[in-house]
């Protein structure tokens, strides 16, 4: 059972049974289903605490994808699955969140001589979030060595997604064989987990291997026929490769299995802006806060396209509403923007004439 659907009835019908719960949470993290994924993954940590260090992990990337960012709420998932289970590899996740630089060292110390795998890449994942990319390829590329193919790690994802993620920051990475071996036995061992599919996907897209990524994604369609991220990179493989219609095609179907979906539309708005067919593009624009309300910066977004086919007083009143609304980080990519910047400074100037 693959469709968000048949998971959902599944978790239900099995509601007492914290194995078949935590896996379809973290299938739904990964699926980016982020209410279901937290209601499934506590519920499972609730049934059994030490049954799974990923579910706490999971939960916490459940609070952290939301566009509410509920940070705060992320942190507290790792700490209580390390006071729960005492798990060397929750302690490795959450050194990019220490604060205090001497503990940090010092677990990082400890991590690097864990005998475990499990800890080592959680380690390589955490190192890369506080930017010392290098110290996390060594690690990486120094444990999955110890691997053997036939029994792995569960961390094993946190390895290939960090290689992925390496790999597009412009990182001297084999992927055929750094990456590619290992997720091509993963898909043999586990057909039905939906992440080690969309890590295929996104090391495609990291080799800008459009067909790959075009093949990989109808490949995971045909198990995963609802999946609106894999629609999504079909959607972008074909604009690439020329075919905007088929591009249209797919960006509409990612809308219509998910219809908060903002990247989708913007992706489409974009197609028609680039035909001149602005009409449409705005028609399409206009649809993110209605069907998004709580995605601050998809108004931001609407405001910068707004403000590029003339409707100024349109786009300046919606950028005034929702810029104090923002989070500071997002606040900071708005200040760094050419549109967000000529609207702060007009606010600037209006705030001085009325002075």
């Amino acid at each position: 059972m693959n469709t968000i659907h048949e998971l959902v009835c599944e978790a239900y019908e099995n509601w007492n049974d914290p194995a078949i719960i935590g896996r379809i949470g973290l299938e739904m993290e990964s699926r980016t289903r982020l209410d279901l994924a937290r209601k499934f993954l506590s519920r499972a940590i609730s049934l059994d605490p030490m049954g799974n260090p990923q579910w706490y992990t999971a939960l916490a990337f459940a609070n952290f994808r939301d566009v509410r960012r509920l940070e705060e709420a992320g942190e507290s998932a790792l700490t209580d699955g390390i006071e729960a289970t005492n798990s060397e590899y929750l302690k490795a996740c959450y050194i990019s969140f220490m604060e205090d630089p001497r503990m940090t060292e010092e677990l990082i110390r400890q991590s690097t001589m864990s005998p475990d795998p499990n800890v080592r890449f959680a380690l390589g994942s955490s190192l890369l979030w506080i930017g010392r990319s290098d110290e996390a390829l060594n690690i990486l590329r120094q444990t999955i060595r110890t691997i053997d193919e036939e029994d792995f790690p569960f961390a094993i994802d946190q390895y290939t997604g960090s290689m992925i993620w390496l790999r597009a920051q412009g990182k001297d990475i084999d992927l055929e064989n750094e990456v590619f071996f290992y997720l091509r036995r993963l898909l043999q061992l586990f057909p039905d987990t939906y992440n080690y599919r969309a890590q295929f996907i996104q090391a495609h897209q990291a080799e800008k291997d459009w067909q790959g990524v075009k093949k990989a994604a109808l490949e995971t369609l045909e198990r995963f026929p609802d999946e609106e991220t894999t629609m999504f990179a079909l959607a972008g493989a074909c604009e690439k490769l020329g075919d905007e219609e088929r591009a249209i095609h797919w960006y509409n179907r990612a809308i219509g299995a998910k219809p908060p979906y903002a990247r989708a539309r913007m992706s489409l708005a974009a197609i028609y802006e680039r035909r001149n067919d602005t009409a449409r593009a705005e028609e399409i624009m206009r649809e993110i806060p209605v069907a998004f309300p709580e995605y601050q910066m998809g108004k931001i977004y609407l405001a910068y396209f707004l403000d590029r086919i003339g409707k100024t007083q349109d786009a300046e009143k919606i950028f005034l509403q929702t810029y104090e609304r923002l989070k500071p980080y997002e606040k900071a990519g708005v200040e760094n923007h050419p549109a967000g910047k000529k609207f702060l400074e007009k606010r600037k100037s209006l705030e001085l004439t009325v002075l």
